[in-house]
This record gives C-alpha cells, sequence and structure tokens, in this order.
C-alpha cells in the first residue's frame, strides 16, 4: 500500500495540488465510510478554495489531474456498498465474466494496465490470495492497456491466468469516467453479491478473512 501511496503523492505533486497532498494516505487508508466522505468532500472544497483547474458543465473540476471526478465519482459509489452489484463483460479468450455466475465466491475487480507498477502489486496480492484460498474467490481484471497484446503477455508469464476484460478506451475507459476507478484500485464483491469495498487493495488478506 505504501508504494501506492508515494506514486498518488508523486502524481499530484506533479500537478501542483500540494495543498490535498496530506489528505491522500488518509482518503485510500481509511475504512471508515463516514469518514472516507469527509476526506473526499473536503479534497473537493480545497479545490474550490484554491480554483484549481476549471469547473466542467458537470460542475465537476477537470485540468486537476483527474483528482475532483475520481473523488466526486467514488462518493456516489459509496451509495452502492452493502447492495447488489453486478457486472457482465466480454473476456479476451472470447468467453463472458458475470459476477451472478461467482455468488458464494469472493470477487475481486482489479483495475490494471501494464504500465502501473501498483497494479502489478495488487497482482502479485492476488496471486497469493488464489493460492491460499482457491475456489474461494474468483478474480476479474479490467485491463486499460493501450495494446491487448501487452495484457495478454503480461498474463502469460503469470501463475494464474484471471479473467480479463480488455477496454481499448484507456485512461477514458467507463469505470474511470462513470464510477471514478482509478488504476491500481480494486473492487471487493461479498459473497451474496453486494458491493464490499471500492478501496480494496489495501489489507486484502485481511479483509478477505473478515468476510469469508
Amino acid at each position: 500500500m505504501k508504494y501506492f501511496v508515494l506514486f498518488l503523492a508523486s502524481f499530484v505533486s506533479s500537478y501542483g495540488n500540494k495543498f490535498m497532498q496530506h489528505l491522500i494516505e488518509p482518503w485510500y487508508a481509511t475504512q471508515d465510510l463516514n469518514k472516507k466522505r469527509e476526506i473526499g468532500n473536503e479534497i473537493i472544497n480545497l479545490m474550490h478554495k484554491h480554483n484549481y483547474g476549471k469547473i466542467g458543465r458537470d460542475g465537476i473540476r477537470y485540468y486537476d489531474g483527474g483528482w475532483s471526478r475520481a473523488i466526486t465519482l467514488n462518493l456516489k459509489q459509496f451509495d452502492k456498498i452493502n447492495k447488489p452489484f453486478n457486472l457482465e463483460l466480454e473476456t479476451i479468450d472470447g468467453g463472458v465474466y458475470n459476477t451472478k455466475d461467482h455468488l458464494g465466491k469472493v470477487v475481486f475487480i482489479d483495475f490494471f494496465a501494464t504500465f502501473c507498477a501498483p497494479c502489478k502489486r495488487n497482482t502479485d496480492n492476488l496471486i497469493k490470495l488464489k493460492d491460499k484460498y482457491g475456489d474461494k474467490i474468483s478474480v476479474l481484471i479490467i485491463s486499460t492497456d493501450k495494446k491487448k497484446d501487452n495484457i495478454i503477455q503480461y498474463q502469460s508469464q503469470l501463475k494464474h491466468k484471471f479473467a480479463t476484460h480488455f477496454d481499448p478506451k484507456g485512461r477514458n475507459n467507463k469505470y474511470s469516467k462513470e464510477w471514478g476507478a482509478n488504476l491500481g484500485t480494486i473492487y471487493i464483491i461479498n459473497k451474496d453479491g453486494t458491493l464490499y469495498d471500492i478501496h480494496g487493495q489495501k489489507d486484502l488478506d485481511k479483509k478477505l478473512k473478515k468476510i469469508l
């Protein structure tokens, strides 16, 4: 997790919005939804206060490194936690992955790209969990690589070949634009098909033990 936070801190600093840098780690680290809402709204308010970026027609700022959109959409996603969640996608091997087909298992949805170092560390963690828990878990990778061959080549070297959906729109993929799901993010779907966490990459093993 610390590498992910360092990556984000560097990302934020590079865009000049250092006024919110101290809030990055708490935003991703806390597991308390009310605290997440509080921190998220504080970040949004700071951006307004510093007039950072520009406000679009939808009322969300842009040209701010994507933070306003991601956090605003994340706050909306929090309202879906503990509610039924379903996702059906085509996979790169020509199949279909439907979360409903995996009821009774904990499902991890991993937003991934081969150029993202924190994403690869998430993959390593998911492989360890698969080794440990086997069929008690299921993993769906959503790849936003520039080329499908990149993810195919990467996965050819892995111990486990997780179901993978390729989105050719890259950074403009629907999950980023509609859900605020950044690379390195893992959604966790509980055994009963409800959404458990949208920042599940922290303490994966600990969370899994809690809900299995």
